[in-house]
């Protein structure tokens, strides 16, 4: 959850979310929406990444089994490098199963 927190709200390590000066309801909601699906497209292209083994090169660490970085910060570095190649099949699947486990998620509450 924290991660979450980090990768929305800093500009540093996800979409900048501390620079909102805004003191109107209206534009404050429109700003949360449109930060909530630019972070769950990230999600869906950080998931595609790891199911495909390509989140690996991102890592700094040399731990293989556990992957550390939050699937929003995944998608940035997916975005910013020119060379990585996720194909519409991957990003599917990824929301596929994102949907899935939501779905799974609900139900068990």
């Amino acid at each position: 959850i924290e991660e979450g927190f980090r990768d929305m709200k800093s500009h540093r390590f996800g979409q900048g979310f501390e620079y909102n000066k805004t003191t109107h309801k209206e534009r404050l909601s429109v700003l949360i929406l449109l930060t909530t699906i630019a972070h769950w497209i990230l999600m869906v292209i950080g998931l595609a990444a790891r199911q495909t083994q390509h989140h690996r090169q991102y890592q700094a660490n040399s731990l293989k089994t556990d992957s550390v970085l939050s699937l929003p910060f995944i998608g940035f570095r997916v975005i910013a490098d020119k060379y990585a190649k996720l194909k519409i099949r991957e990003f599917m699947k990824s929301v596929r199963a994102l949907h899935l486990s939501s779905a799974y998620l609900f139900e068990t509450l």
